[in-house]
């Protein structure tokens, strides 16, 4: 959701004033503004090597008594953060490897108050959390004092660093507090925000030394020598440009996506195939096909009514690589526990009450729809029930996990598109309150009407199966199909379940995804000595 601050976040405007630690004060010959030792090596590192981006969330129950004060207290930190010039120049100095950062108090009719702090740098936990304490560590001390002390290990910890007085360290608690992420997406995967700003100065430099050029210049040149004159131009100014970058994604992180989607694979078919491995330990071999065949009978009876009553929304595909594939889960004793899970699924999902009419507060949203209309970025946090039921926990987390898994290793992800869309910078999803509530945090381009468009028209089916197990959501079929495609009741149910973020910031709120990649390019292409004729001619199209 938009909150109060989003325009209130360093601004990136050609023009504006360089401020200490800003974009500007990376243009060259200009010395970077003094930062903590922490953070400015966080920064230089996230510059010179691949950068794996972490997001995260802390979630604190808040003292019910204590909401107000501490609603008080965040609106006091925004304040103090936004009357900086630029607007929260200090937290971006002093945290350079913070891309988004949301604090937001969540009501709730069936639980107290959430605080949650949603958190997407570059690099391990540990360094964050201490630069961010270094910083703002007297707010969060007080907001801290505004929550209730855990009932598991950490009450100790608490105590310790909410005591009256208390000066010992808040970020091993903070980081013992984070909750990681069940499925999360990154538009811009692999670029730190150390080298998103190096390469803002690098397009705006461009742009302007094309502006100061007379056209005549470029009369008659190919793409490759306009290439090779701006390189000439450019690498005066940034030196840099002579050496190759960062993979974007390093080897290890590639492989380790694929062995953990990998091992999860392999985990659900060991958990298909249970009922089937003791068969095939105690009866005859042939007796495991025959017995299979059987037991798939009264499921595909139910399904194939189903699939008939669903009319063209389902369309069953028949390949010969589908029936092989079948033939052989059939064989092996899978695939009658995935159809009786299947029509299980199927009959908790036509006794599911939807939300018709979410209560949902239209002078708020009209609110947050004018702020929505005024910035290149929003924010949406949103936290829902989930439904209730042994099979809804397992099919909730498996969905998600394997969700997120394949979102890791496909190239169009990682590359920032979902489906045809790459507006997203930094969104989660996160189970919470012991799996009993589902969290969704995202930072987005454009405002939040178009956001849900997009996806209700382009990526529908994804939405649906990650938010399927959410109490109200429209109805489903088999966790996968309608439910987001009920776009009223839809975009209705979800936002009723969302909350205005207390405090929002954004180290680059002018430049949307695909600016973002659009400048890399540019940055990329002047990193090379020569282009073939038609990378070129490419490449000049996005100047």
């Amino acid at each position: 959701m938009s909150s109060q601050s989003a325009e209130l976040t360093p601004s990136l405007a050609r023009g504006a004033e360089a401020a200490p630690g800003s974009i500007a004060a990376f243009r060259p010959g200009t010395a970077p503004a003094r930062a903590a030792p922490t953070a400015a090596r966080a920064r230089d590192e996230a510059a010179r090597h691949a950068t794996r981006q972490t997001i995260l969330s802390v979630v604190l129950e808040v003292e019910p008594k204590r909401a107000e004060i501490l609603r008080r207290k965040l609106d006091a930190l925004r304040e103090e953060e936004s009357g900086t010039h630029p607007p929260f120049n200090e937290l971006c100095r002093e945290v350079p490897v913070l891309h988004f950062l949301s604090v937001t108090i969540f009501p709730d009719d069936h639980h107290d108050p959430v605080l949650v702090i949603e958190a997407n740098f570059d690099g391990p936990p540990a360094p964050f959390w201490e630069m961010l304490e270094t910083h703002i560590g007297p707010h969060l001390r007080d907001m801290l004092r505004c929550c209730k002390p855990p009932r598991d290990a950490d009450a100790a910890l608490f105590q310790a660093i909410t005591r009256d007085g208390a000066t010992a360290p808040l970020a091993p608690y903070l980081a013992k507090r984070a909750t990681l992420p069940a499925i999360s997406h990154q538009g811009n995967r692999g670029l730190s925000r150390a080298r998103i700003e190096q390469e803002t100065v690098l397009f705006d430099a461009v742009q302007e030394r094309l502006r100061r050029e007379p056209r005549a210049t470029f009369a008659g040149m190919t793409a490759q020598q306009i290439h090779a004159w701006l390189r000439a131009e450019m690498r005066r100014e940034f030196p840099w440009l002579d050496s190759a970058g960062p993979p974007r994604i390093a080897d290890a992180e590639h492989y380790g996506d694929w062995a953990r989607l990998l091992g999860f694979a392999g985990l659900v078919l060991l958990g298909l195939g249970l009922p089937a491995i003791l068969a095939w330990a105690l009866l005859p071999w042939w007796s495991v096909p025959v017995l299979s065949l059987l037991a798939c009978l009264p499921s595909l009876v139910l399904l194939r009514r189903e699939l008939r009553e669903a009319g063209p929304t389902v369309q069953v595909p028949r390949s010969p690589a589908i029936l092989g594939a079948a033939a052989v889960l059939l064989v092996l004793g899978i695939l009658p526990v995935l159809l009786a899970l299947l029509a299980r699924i199927r009959r908790l999902e036509r006794c599911d009450p939807p939300q018709d009419a979410p209560p949902v507060d239209e002078a708020e949203v009209a609110r947050m729809s004018a702020r929505e209309d005024r910035l290149t970025q929003n924010h949406m946090g949103s936290v829902v029930l989930v439904k209730p039921g042994v099979l809804r926990a397992i099919v909730i987390r498996a969905g998600l996990r394997g969700l997120g898994l394949l979102l890791r290793v496909r190239p169009r992800a990682r590359a920032g598109y979902l489906a045809s869309m790459r507006t997203i910078h930094f969104a989660h999803w996160a189970l919470i309150s012991n799996g009993g509530r589902l969290m969704f945090f995202s930072n987005f381009d454009g405002t939040w009407e178009s956001y849900l468009d997009d996806f209700i028209e382009k990526a529908h089916n994804g939405l649906t199966l990650a938010w399927s197990s959410g109490v109200g959501f429209p109805p489903t079929r088999f966790l996968w199909f309608e439910g987001a495609t009920h776009g009223r009741r839809f975009k209705a149910w979800a936002r009723s379940s969302m909350a205005a973020s207390n405090l929002w910031f954004s180290a680059y709120p002018t430049l949307t995804v695909e600016q973002i990649e659009r400048q890399h390019a540019i940055a990329e292409g002047l990193r090379k000595a020569g282009m073939e004729a038609e990378e070129a001619e490419a490449w000049t199209a996005r100047l």
